[in-house]
Parts: C-alpha cells; sequence; structure tokens
C-alpha cells in the first residue's frame, strides 16, 4: 500500500471495510468509509465521492462472476482484485482509459464495464477536485446533497 497516494490509499481501506459489512451484514465498516471520506474530503466532496464509491461496489456485486478477493482492514498488502479496483479510478484519474478498461474487465463483466467506468471516473474526478480551486468548488455546489446519508450497499 506504500506505492498509492492518499486518495488511493483511503479507497482500498473503504473497499475492505465496506465488503467487511457486506460479509458480516454489519453497517458499522461502512460507517467508518463514511466518516473517513468526511473526513479526508468535507462533507460534500465526501458525500459525492462516497456516492461514486458505492455505485462502484454495486456494480462489482451486480456483474461479477467470481468472488472477490480482498484484504482485511490494517493489513499492509493489496490484493490482486483490491489493485484491480484502485488501479480502474487511478486510471481514470491519469486519462489513462485503455487501462482503465482492461482493469474493469478483470473485475466484471461485459455489460457491467461501462457502469464501472462511469462511476469509476466520477469518483476520480471528486477525488482530484482541490477545494481550495474557486472554480471546482463552484462546481461542487452545484450538486444537490442535501438529501444525502451514509449509503448502504445494495444487499442480495
Amino acid at each position: 500500500m506504500d506505492q498509492l497516494d492518499a486518495a488511493e490509499r483511503l479507497v482500498v481501506r473503504s473497499f475492505r471495510a465496506w465488503v467487511k459489512g457486506i460479509h458480516e451484514n454489519d453497517h458499522r465498516p461502512w460507517n467508518e468509509a463514511w466518516n473517513a471520506f468526511i473526513q479526508a474530503y468535507g462533507t460534500r466532496q465526501g458525500k459525492l465521492a462516497l456516492t461514486w464509491f458505492v455505485r462502484m461496489i454495486n456494480v462489482l456485486r451486480e456483474h461479477s462472476e467470481r468472488t472477490i478477493g480482498y484484504h482485511q482492514p490494517g493489513c499492509p498488502c493489496l490484493g490482486d482484485d483490491e489493485r484491480a479496483f484502485v488501479g480502474v479510478i487511478s486510471a481514470c484519474r491519469a486519462g489513462s482509459a485503455v487501462e482503465a478498461r482492461d482493469l474493469a474487465a478483470s473485475l466484471v463483466r461485459a455489460g457491467g464495464i461501462g457502469d464501472l467506468l462511469g462511476a469509476a471516473g466520477q469518483l476520480a474526478l471528486v477525488l482530484d477536485w482541490s477545494i481550495s480551486d474557486p472554480g471546482l468548488k463552484a462546481k461542487l455546489a452545484e450538486f444537490d446533497l442535501s438529501s444525502m446519508s451514509p449509503v448502504s450497499p445494495v444487499l442480495n
């Protein structure tokens, strides 16, 4: 995990917490992820980031043909699926469409690639927004997030 930047580490930690919450049917790890995004990005940007993050998780759950591997929270290792999940977002942040698509294809069936890329692309934008930039701050203000609360995953 040392090779990841702060935003990527947040995504991996949140991914692990979210999956743990799903597997254990426990909302507390989801709250931890929620709080981590809010602490890192502030309320408005954190809510928006978490919305796209949860969308990625739900696409993964809906379109994956296999069990997605993950490490327990706190583990310093980075598994192949964790690397691919954060890699899709990182490739979107870098504008590497082919890499993002290849990584998405390693996680989901063909029918889910577009949805995963769409959510990852939106999350990438939010993670890279600088809240000190007035133009980007104005864009963020356009989103109506007043009705949002901690998002629960779609449980099958």
